[in-house]
């Protein structure tokens, strides 16, 4: 019973690392990959040396990435402050990467202005971003109650293919669309989404589909 707790509990967006997937496009042949690389080796000063100067060049990808990695303490020591001012510098130039961080950073401290940047992350087509107001709303940090436009923003989140909105969208749907509703729970089990593919196993081993329900569970 605590396994399958777990398995269906909603993801914390904070570990989601949206910098290579909402637009891994973006990263190819940049600064920041040439960084990436240098990282796997362990040469962590020399992709730092790499990145501050691209930062300092204006590159939005390079600031949004030291940003993120000092407000997690990763590779380099934490530094929350210095961070968040990396990724406001980012954020200025319009990263939306950058916006949905500086959210989740504000989560703990202040929930009006988390949903200040993902407001502004949303509006640049962020689904990471969209499913964070989602999930803001739901818990009653800024607003008192859920209203439609909470739940426009899941489903804008679904519909660009974030694996944990789909799989929320899919349990709103279940009693107003069930046709629909499955539609959204495959395509995030498909994605590997591990509480899709439970629930998705699940439904079929209840319809009788041993061998398919087997494959998914």
């Amino acid at each position: 019973v605590k396994l399958a707790l777990d398995i269906t509990a909603l993801p914390d967006m904070a570990d989601y690392d949206g910098h290579y997937i909402y637009d891994p496009n973006a990263f190819r042949k940049t600064d920041v990959q040439k960084a990436k690389a240098l990282l796997a080796e362990g040469k962590h000063n020399e992709a730092w040396t790499l990145l501050m100067e691209a930062s300092r060049n204006g590159n939005s990808y390079a600031q949004a990435f030291i940003g993120d990695c000092l407000c997690k303490g990763r590779y380099w020591k934490q530094n929350k402050d210095m961070g968040m001012t990396y990724l406001g510098f980012a954020a200025e130039k319009n990263n939306s990467y950058a916006m949905f961080r500086l959210g989740i950073e504000n989560l703990d401290i202040d929930s009006e202005e988390a949903e200040y940047w993902f407001l502004q992350a949303a509006e640049m087509d962020n689904a990471f971003a969209m499913y964070s107001l989602y999930k803001l709303y739901k818990n009653g940090s800024v607003r008192p109650e859920l209203s439609s436009d909470t739940y426009a923003y899941l489903r804008r989140a679904a519909e660009k293919g974030m694996d944990a909105a789909e799989y929320e969208y899919s349990k709103y749907l279940k009693d107003k669309n069930p046709e629909l509703s499955r539609e959204y729970l495959k395509r995030s089990a498909e994605r590997g989404f591990t509480a899709a593919m439970y629930a998705y196993g699940k439904m079929l081993l209840d319809e009788g589909k041993e061998q398919e329900a087997l494959t998914w569970l």
